[in-house]
């Protein structure tokens, strides 16, 4: 059975994609449905809409599983940059973060809490997960979940992180320092490990990224 109309219709993809925030993709996708829907072919069918229309609804499907999976990455990205961008400092204001991430008040205070505690104990070469853990009253998996909810990493991999921050202000700003008195100040127990993780972190070596920083 044919699908008749008494009216054309037009589908601007464009259009589409900027009024309801589509990918272009998605866009293209539905542009091809409308185009069959409302101005079939002779052989335009009930069977063939119908296949059309189970392709988009599990493309679009995926399409908007991808995007929540981005946006999930963009704000842990987002909170692990704002409360990284504060290691370092001596104290720790609620000016530094308000402008920078949208967290409720509880998990805000929270990871501000886990992050003063790493600030101050960042050249504690013998700080583990487990005494974060204890400071912050919780059991370690529950430290573990709520970093990973709320930055996307694990506590361990927040304090390395933390770790080659702080190293990487100390090389800017105090010269008069080897790589190697760095790495010990910053909790590294080995200089070379301390070098491998920088590199990791930054694509740099320690003297590269000295080298190429301004004082």
């Amino acid at each position: 059975m044919h699908l008749i109309f008494s009216f054309e219709y037009q589908v601007d993809a464009a259009r589409i994609a900027s009024t309801r925030h589509l990918t272009p993709i998605a866009a293209i996708f539905l542009d091809a449905f409308f185009r069959v829907l409302l101005k079939p072919s002779p052989g335009a069918t009930w069977a063939t809409i119908l296949l059309i229309f189970l392709f988009l609804t599990i493309t679009g499907s995926i399409i908007y599983v991808v995007h929540y999976i981005r946006s999930i990455h963009r704000k842990h990205n987002e909170v692990l940059a704002a409360f990284l961008s504060i290691i370092g400092k001596q104290e720790i204001t609620q000016s530094l973060l308000e402008k920078s991430i949208k967290m409720d008040e509880e998990s805000e205070d929270f990871i501000k809490k886990l992050t003063e505690y790493i600030n101050e104990n960042l050249s504690n070469p013998e700080l583990s997960v487990e005494d974060i853990a204890r400071h912050m009253a919780v059991s370690y998996s529950t430290l573990i979940r709520y970093t990973k909810s709320y930055m996307g990493i694990t506590p361990g991999e927040f304090l390395s992180k933390a770790r080659i921050r702080k190293a990487g202000i100390m090389l800017v700003n105090q010269r008069s320092l080897s790589v190697s008195e760095i790495a010990y100040r910053c909790g590294f127990n080995d200089p070379r490990y301390f070098a491998r993780c920088f590199k990791s972190e930054t694509d740099m070596s320690p003297s590269e990224y000295r080298n190429r920083q301004k004082s």
